[in-house]
């Protein structure tokens, strides 16, 4: 706790949970401090990251490319962002495209390779290569219109179409462009 210029420490007994609740040496209960070599420091309190984006957030997902950097991508009912860390703010990366999401729906977010996957059930999958940059774009080889996206090993999976609530869809092995049923190892399964 600081007091003026000089820090002021307060002795606290060591967390120790596992210790009586009548042992003066030991606590169990430690709230609001981080641990420090020398015993327990504050927590700082939240501070702002960026501007707030333009409209509510539906989804969001923090990626890392191959080349380790780290990239943050949020959707709105209209437009996908991705957070600019030079600015503090958020950059439209939706090119010329004006989503439409319905007031109960959400984006979901998956990372594959070098590549974030975007959908919802209303205007189906979109992708951004990290690596390249740009927009948002439809994501090729005639995927079906799904409402969440996932990566289960080398393939990307669609669920929730807009075919039924209860098919999933799979690429080709390392190809997020493979759709076509029984090739390239993509298929699907009505459950």
């Amino acid at each position: 706790v600081e007091f003026g210029a000089a820090p002021v420490r307060i002795p606290m007994a060591e967390f120790l949970p596992d210790r009586s609740a009548f042992d003066p040496g030991a606590t169990d209960y430690v709230k609001n401090v981080l641990p420090t070599p020398n015993g327990y420091g504050p927590l700082l309190t939240f501070s702002a990251l960026s501007s707030a984006l333009a409209a509510a957030p539906r989804g969001a997902i923090c990626c890392v490319d191959d080349a380790g950097g780290v990239h943050i991508y949020a959707g709105t009912a209209t437009k996908l962002y991705e957070y600019n860390s030079a600015t503090l703010g958020w950059t439209d990366r939706s090119g010329a495209t004006t989503f439409t999401l319905a007031t109960d729906d959400y984006w979901s977010f998956t990372q594959f390779g070098d590549h974030v996957i975007a959908t919802n059930i209303t205007d189906g999958p979109y992708v951004l290569d990290m690596s390249a940059g740009g927009n948002f774009a439809a994501l090729s080889g005639s995927p079906p219109v799904g409402r969440v996206a996932g990566v289960v090993g080398d393939q990307v999976f669609l669920g929730g179409t807009t075919a039924s609530p209860r098919l999933l869809t799979w690429s080709g092995i390392n190809d997020d462009t493979s759709w076509v049923a029984k090739q390239a190892s993509s298929d699907y399964q009505q459950f």
